[in-house]
C-alpha cells in the first residue's frame, strides 16, 4: 500500500454529499457520498451503481478514503487498477445472489470485491493480503448497497457503530482524449524556448492546495500560511538572491467555511499586497487598477473583467513565461506560478512542497509531513521568521484556528442544503477538468455560481493560454 500526498477529502474537509465526477474526457470516476450512522443508504446506493457502470476501460491508479482516512491512500498500478474497475463493474452489474467475492490485488494490497450478505449488495473491502472480505472489523469498506446501516467506513468500524463519514473511491485513466489539431512535428533544431514545461502550482478556493508536482490537498486552518519562500529568486534588476516569499491569508466565510481572502507577495525589498474588489497595494501604497506597475524591477499587470466583477494580477517574471497569476471573484482569491524554473525556486519549501518532488517539507527541512493538519500549522506564517507582509494583521497570528468536529458536520448540512444544486455546480464548474469537485464544493460553499470564473490552479489550459500569449478578460474561458 503506497500512502501519499493527494487530493483530500477532510481531516479538515468534507466533500458535498452525492457527488459523482466524471472528469474532464472522461479521465476520472470518482464516487463521493456522505453516510448517516444509523441510516441506510439509498441516494449513495443509486449513485454506486451509475459509478460502476462507469469504470470502463482502463486505468492507472486507485485513490481511496474519506472524512475518516486522510489524505487517501493512492495505489499507483494500472494492471491492479483496471482488474478492480472491470470487478466492481461487473459484479454490480450481475444478478443477485450469482456473485462470490473475488480478490483483486492492487500495488501490493488486498481488495475484495463482492456480494456481502444481501442480493446484489456488492461491496469492496480493502483488506491486507490475507484476509477475506465482509467482515464487521476496524478496517475500510465501501458497501453502499447493502440494504441496512451497515455500508461500511474508513479506518474504523464498518458496521453497526460506524459514524458519519464521507466515503471516496476514484479511478484514474493515464491521459485524456486527443487534441483536436495533431501535435506538431519536433522543430529540425533546438527552438529558443525550453520544450519542458517547468513545474507549476499554487492555491485558492476553500483552501485547495496544489504542490510543484500536482498532488492536492486542503487545509482549512485560519490564520496566515507561508505557500512559497524562495531565497534564491534574484530581482528583476538582475539582483541575485533577493528572495521571494508568497503568503496567503485563510480567512472564515459563513463562520464554517475558508477562503483565501489575501495575498501578499514579496520580492526583494517590496511587497505586493492583493486583497478584495480589485484593490491592490505595493509596499504599502493603493495601486490603481489597470496600470502597469514595477514589483523589484518585475512588470505587474492588472485588470477587470468587462461584465464580471472579478480581477486578474499578474507577475511577470524573467524566465521564459515564468509569472506568478492572481485571479479574485467577488473576494474569492486563486493564486498559481506557472512555469517555475529551478534557478528561481529550486530552493524554494512552504505548503507547494519541495521543488523536486513535491514532498510536504517541514521547517526543519527534515521532516517530511503525512498529516495535513500538521503540515499546515508548521507552514502557518511566523513573524519572527517569515515577516508579516499583510498590512493588517491577521487575527490568528499565534495559532491556527482549526475546524472541530462539530464545525465539519455543520459544513457537510450548510453544503446538503446549499442554493445552488449539484447540477448548477457542475455545469458551472464544466472546464475544470479533473478538479472539478474542488470547483463544486467553492460554488455551493459560496452561493454563487460565478466563483467558477477563477478556473482551477495552473490548469492545462491556463499553460496553453499563457504559451500562446491569448489570454484576455474578454475571451477567456477563466
Amino acid at each position: 500500500m503506497i500512502s501519499i500526498p493527494s487530493k483530500t477529502v477532510c481531516a479538515t474537509l468534507l466533500l458535498v454529499a452525492g457527488q459523482l465526477s466524471l472528469g474532464a474526457s472522461q479521465s476520472s470516476v470518482v464516487f463521493s457520498e456522505s453516510f448517516t450512522s444509523g441510516v441506510i443508504a439509498t441516494t449513495q446506493c443509486t449513485n454506486w451503481k451509475t459509478f460502476a457502470a462507469a469504470l470502463t476501460g482502463n486505468f492507472v491508479r486507485v485513490e481511496y478514503g474519506g472524512s475518516r482516512l486522510t489524505p487517501l491512500v493512492v495505489l499507483n498500478d494500472a494492471a491492479g487498477a483496471t482488474a478492480l474497475a472491470a470487478a466492481i463493474r461487473t459484479q454490480v452489474g450481475a444478478t443477485p445472489n450469482s456473485m462470490s467475492a473475488q480478490k483483486v490485488t492492487v500495488a501490493g494490497q488486498g481488495i475484495w470485491v463482492g456480494e456481502c450478505a444481501y442480493g446484489g449488495a456488492v461491496n469492496v473491502d480493502f483488506y491486507g493480503a490475507d484476509a477475506t472480505g465482509c467482515n464487521c472489523v476496524t478496517n475500510h469498506a465501501i458497501r453502499p448497497c447493502h440494504g441496512d446501516p451497515n455500508w461500511g467506513g474508513m479506518a474504523g468500524p464498518t458496521c453497526n457503530t460506524n459514524a458519519d463519514q464521507v466515503l471516496t473511491l476514484a479511478f484514474y485513466r493515464a491521459t485524456a482524449q486527443p487534441t483536436a489539431a495533431p501535435t506538431p512535428l519536433p522543430t529540425p533544431k533546438p527552438s529558443a524556448a525550453p520544450s519542458i514545461t517547468p513545474a507549476a502550482g499554487g492555491a485558492g478556493g476553500d483552501p485547495h492546495f496544489k504542490t510543484w508536482h500536482g498532488a492536492q490537498y486542503d487545509f482549512h486552518g485560519h490564520c496566515d500560511l507561508v505557500l512559497v519562500n524562495a531565497p534564491h529568486m534574484a530581482d528583476g534588476r538582475g539582483n541575485a538572491n533577493q528572495g521571494l516569499s508568497i503568503h496567503i491569508r485563510s480567512s472564515p466565510y459563513k463562520t464554517f467555511f475558508s477562503y483565501v481572502s489575501d495575498v501578499a507577495i514579496r520580492i526583494g525589498g517590496d511587497v505586493l499586497e492583493v486583497g478584495n474588489k480589485g484593490k491592490h497595494y505595493i509596499n504599502g501604497v493603493l495601486q490603481v487598477l489597470g496600470a502597469t506597475e514595477d514589483l523589484a524591477g518585475y512588470k505587474v499587470s492588472s485588470s477587470r473583467a468587462a461584465k464580471k466583477p472579478r480581477h486578474v494580477y499578474k507577475i511577470h517574471l524573467a524566465g521564459y513565461k515564468e509569472e506568478i497569476d492572481i485571479r479574485e471573484y467577488k473576494d474569492w482569491i486563486s493564486i498559481s506560478i506557472l512555469h517555475a524554473t529551478h534557478s528561481n525556486f529550486g530552493t524554494s519549501v512552504g505548503l507547494m512542497g519541495r521543488f523536486e518532488d513535491g514532498a510536504w517539507v517541514g521547517r526543519d527541512n527534515a521532516t517530511v509531513h503525512t498529516d495535513i493538519n500538521a503540515y499546515g500549522q508548521d507552514w502557518q506564517v511566523r513573524g519572527a521568521v517569515d515577516g508579516f507582509l499583510f498590512h493588517v494583521p491577521s487575527p490568528h497570528a499565534m495559532q491556527c484556528d482549526l475546524p472541530s468536529l462539530r464545525d465539519k458536520k455543520i459544513r457537510l448540512r450548510r453544503l446538503e442544503e446549499s442554493i445552488i444544486s449539484k447540477e448548477e455546480a457542475m455545469k458551472a464548474c464544466s472546464r475544470w477538468g479533473d478538479e472539478i469537485m474542488d470547483c463544486v464544493l467553492d460554488v455551493q460553499t459560496s452561493g454563487d455560481l460565478g466563483v467558477a470564473l477563477n478556473g482551477p490552479i495552473v490548469s492545462s489550459s491556463d499553460v496553453i493560454a499563457v504559451l500562446s500569449n491569448t489570454i484576455s478578460n474578454s475571451s477567456a474561458p477563466f
